[in-house]
């Protein structure tokens, strides 16, 4: 299987970016059970969403997110990606505090 592949930029300082992106990747495991394992700031994470096992890295840096998962098909592609790109902009957008966003979460 293929690789989906995403890149989300970001004005944050990097200490900021990788809390945000914890929060986020935290959310993640709550919400569908994900393991993550972090080194530095690079996350790698794994588990399955509807039937589909899903392995993923996130690169944290200066001035951007990048990241790569396992493609989930034809199918599910492009909503995949929406959804990706559009959780980590939401996470990572400056004008919205880290405590707001996750009470919107909970």
């Amino acid at each position: 299987m293929g690789k989906l592949t995403l890149e989300v930029p970001h004005t944050l300082h990097l200490q900021e970016a990788h809390q945000r992106i914890t929060a986020l990747v935290d959310y993640w495991h709550r919400q569908y059970g994900f393991q993550r394992t972090w080194a530095g700031t690079v996350c790698q994470l794994s588990g399955s969403f509807m039937g589909i096992q899903l392995e993923a890295e996130i690169y944290i840096l200066e001035n951007k997110i990048s990241g790569s998962a396992t493609d989930p098909g034809f199918l599910l592609r492009g909503s995949a990606h929406k959804y990706l790109t559009k959780k980590m902009a939401e996470y990572l957008n400056p004008k919205q505090q880290l405590d707001e966003i996750l009470r919107q979460e909970a």
